[in-house]
């Protein structure tokens, strides 16, 4: 085999179908979970117990915090199970991305690349690529999101038309979501792969560890003990399945990750839910810091298998400055430590955010506030991070005939949601590893 793909995920089914379009070159892309899902629509999350795309991992937010991470599990991987939101990130974001090849100004033609924009044209975005970005228009919009933007207008907050046109300041606006014209969500196996000769996807495969000879990556083993080899392997298994491959096989990863704190500010609702919408339609982003997020349904509405909870704003930190860890014991236990709020810079951030939630819940006169808690945006980063794993061209720093492309390769966390950024990186890891 030429190159075999581990992970068939955003990152994954982009690198399949981009690489695969040399029709001389054997591609083979293995994923653990089952094949390409169904488009479901954005007013359901698919990640709730017994949800068989999904795989889930206990962690440690914080000292007194746990929880349960959700990864997707399949072809399309968390693209195919998440709330749709697809914001690129900030220009200033890829200010340490490397000495020169992640700059905005070399990544932008990516983010154009990859999406088909039905709202916004010009030479900041694109009109013929995979992915379709859409908007809710405000006069559609919940009554619950159209409540909280008045009143972060009425408190003298901006309005952000586009929030992927490149600015920083940010404001109320509009989220830019992968969606279909009927409200569905579209994953990158969706819009991406197709059927070719030359190209093998082998579901249900789970990839325990790399075979290394030679100082060379030779393959991979799967869990039950069989061995494929391959050319060139390029792990797109995501923040932790990355990791997890690397810690297994005694290379480097896991020193240190970054994620998205968010904390639920609960409220007692004052008018009775409607479904039918996109979970988020509509953010508040603070500059590089926050970013608020008015919840359309509550998580037991939109979540299948749920128990009953209230409905919540998020409060979401988007430059987070602690730091986590993920590590493997010798029984082959996951410990993942976010190390939330460690920073007194992010419990001061974490604290405004907060209170600015509960005022605006208030005067939108959506509900009552009730005690915030920690939880966490799901948008765990860096473990194999450029610069101490890979290098620039995503290659692994200690062994050959190896790369790394998807969320755990970012040197840091993009200061708005990572699922845009990710299928950016895998178009221009594309190029980078040919």
């Amino acid at each position: 085999m030429d190159l075999l793909i581990v992970g068939g995920g955003s990152c994954g089914a982009v690198l399949a179908a981009r690489l695969s379009a040399d029709p001389t070159r054997r591609v083979l892309l293995v994923e653990s979970g089952p094949g390409a899902a169904i488009p479901e629509r954005l007013d359901t999350l698919p990640i709730g117990p017994g949800s068989y795309r999904t795989t889930m991992y206990d962690a440690q937010l914080s000292d007194t915090v746990t929880t349960t991470l959700v990864r997707g599990r399949g072809v399309g991987g968390s693209g195919a199970v998440n709330g749709g939101y697809f914001m690129r990130g900030a220009p200033t974001d890829f200010a340490d991305w490397g000495s020169g090849l992640w700059t905005y100004e070399q990544v932008l033609p990516f983010y154009r690349r990859l999406e088909h924009d039905h709202d916004f044209g010009g030479p900041g975005h694109g009109g013929t690529g995979p992915m379709p970005i859409r908007r809710v228009p405000r006069e559609r919009w919940h009554p619950l999101s159209e409540a909280f933007a008045q009143a972060a207008l009425d408190a003298g907050l901006p309005w952000e038309a586009d929030k992927n046109g490149g600015l920083t300041a940010g404001g109320i606006g509009p989220v830019p979501l992968n969606m279909d014209e009927l409200g569905h969500r579209i994953d990158t196996a969706t819009c991406y792969l197709e059927g070719r000769p030359n190209l093998e996807v082998r579901t249900n495969t789970t990839i325990r560890r790399l075979v290394i000879r030679a100082g060379a990556v030779a393959g991979v083993e799967t869990a039950d003990g069989a061995v494929i080899n391959a050319d060139k392997i390029i792990l797109c298994a995501g923040g932790i399945g990355s990791a997890l491959i690397m810690l297994r096989s005694n290379l480097t990863a896991g020193q240190t990750f970054s994620d998205h704190p968010e904390v639920a500010v609960p409220y007692v609702p004052s008018q009775p839910a409607a479904r039918g919408h996109p979970l988020l339609e509509a953010t508040l982003n603070l500059g590089e810091d926050l970013e608020l997020r008015p919840y359309t349904a509550s998580f037991g509405d939109a979540v299948p298998g749920n128990p009953p909870m209230p409905p919540h704003v998020g409060v979401a930190l988007m430059s987070p400055r602690s730091r986590g860890q993920v590590t493997v014991d010798a029984d082959g236990g996951v410990h993942i430590k976010h190390g939330y709020l460690q920073d007194p810079a992010d419990k001061a951030i974490a604290a405004h955010g907060v209170a600015l939630a509960q005022e605006l819940i208030r005067t939108s006169g959506i509900g009552t506030p009730l005690e915030p808690v920690l939880g966490t945006s799901q948008h765990l980063s860096g473990s194999c991070a450029m610069g101490n794993v890979v290098d620039e061209r995503l290659k692994s720093l200690e062994v050959d005939s190896l790369w790394i492309a998807d969320t755990s390769v970012f040197p840091r966390i993009p200061s708005r949601g990572p699922h845009a950024t990710a299928v950016m990186l895998a178009e221009r890891a594309a190029e980078l590893i040919g």
